[in-house]
């Protein structure tokens, strides 16, 4: 099989759920994986832009693939498809080109932005996406509640779940949290405002203001100069240079640091459809409560008032009332973090993820 995905850096959704199934002992078991690597190593700013140096990459990995095709004959493409016009324009090329040589594709959604994508693009484009899904020999959703995505477009026989998996980062146990004058809440992610980072800030001045014993850590990349100006301009407008910490890119012993410093994770996503971010699966399985919003499969991870809080989207008062509550009650913290530790154990390792796409793949096989 071919495996179309990037690799980091950046590093973000994507790149790490192409790094996790390349290094996947049951995946590399069960298949022959050929990986196609379709990275731009430039920031997500150039994610789906129509410049010259998308058009070069993506007929540079057009060309990878037919190569691939004619050379192996491989019986299934792995594609992550795309939500953008013209991303999904690159994304219908490697359909094509695997029509053309009869080779059965799966695509997967990481994300939950492709319905709105197709409602709202031009009637070409929304013609090319008919028409390339009637192709595929599956397509893939991060979670049950995004199986909609695909209304119309793919049958639901062919619509299949394959939700995100991560290794265990604390595969000796959740750490334990110390006692501090104030509760550590942190926020993982790149720094985009559709994460809700500016929300977040502004809940924070509002604790502050109510004489709530709270910290705040950021950690990531900032998404553009504008949210870093934007970020940097709020701590100082409200006063928060004691309460807030931007500590940039974590990854691996230090990443780990953080979340076993952390007592409650958020992320309070709003604006676009979200898909399963990879970071709520980190803050669960480090044994944290998580707050965050009902978008996208955030709701298939988080179970309201058993592993964390789930609040209207752009409601600070809401996300305010959230984190009060389990700030001032350590038992609840507790509880809700072991409850998640057990969720991610249950449902969202690595091992589960990719166990369920080669079900669906061996599925493919049989059936189309």
């Amino acid at each position: 099989m071919v495996l179309i995905g990037p690799t980091p850096p950046p590093h973000h959704g994507m790149t790490t759920a192409t790094a996790a199934l390349l290094g996947s002992p049951r995946l590399n078991g069960a298949y022959t994986v050929l990986h196609l690597d379709n990275a731009d190593r430039r920031s997500q700013d150039n994610m789906g832009r129509l410049d010259t140096r998308n058009v070069v990459l993506g007929l540079r990995h057009a060309g990878t693939l037919a190569r691939l095709l004619l050379r192996h004959r491989p019986d299934l493409v792995y594609l992550p498809v795309s939500q953008n016009r013209w991303a999904y324009v690159r994304d219908a090329v490697f359909m094509t080109l695997c029509r053309l040589a009869g080779v059965r594709v799966l695509t997967h959604l990481n994300g939950g932005g492709f319905r709105a994508f197709y409602e709202e693009t031009d009637p070409v484009t929304r013609w090319v996406v008919r028409r390339t899904s009637r192709w595929l020999g599956g397509a893939a959703v991060l979670g049950e509640g995004l199986r909609p995505l695909y209304r119309g477009l793919v049958p639901q026989a062919r619509t299949h779940v394959i939700p995100n998996g991560i290794p265990d980062p604390f595969p000796e146990g959740p750490p334990e949290r110390a006692d501090r004058r104030r509760v550590r809440i942190t926020y993982l992610g790149t720094l985009i405002r559709s994460k809700g980072f500016p929300d977040l800030l502004r809940v924070a001045g509002r604790l502050r203001d109510e004489e709530v014993a709270a910290s705040f850590v950021f950690a990531g990349a900032w998404n553009s100069d504008g949210e870093r100006a934007e970020g940097l301009g709020l701590v100082e407008e409200l006063g928060l240079e004691d309460r807030v910490e931007f500590i940039g890119v974590v990854a691996g012993g230090e990443k780990r640091r953080v979340l076993a410093e952390a007592d409650v994770f958020v992320l309070p996503t709003s604006y676009p459809p979200e898909g399963q971010p990879f970071a709520i699966l980190e803050a669960m399985a480090a044994g944290l409560p998580v707050v965050s919003t009902p978008r996208g499969a955030i709701p298939d991870m988080v179970e309201h008032g058993v592993t964390g809080l789930l609040v209207p989207e752009g409601d600070a008062g809401a996300l305010a009332a959230a984190l009060r509550r389990l700030i001032e009650s350590p038992s609840e913290r507790a509880a809700m973090g072991e409850a998640g530790r057990a969720r991610f154990l249950g449902g969202f390792t690595e091992d589960a993820m990719t166990n369920r796409l080669v079900e669906v793949m061996d599925e493919i096989r049989r059936t189309t």
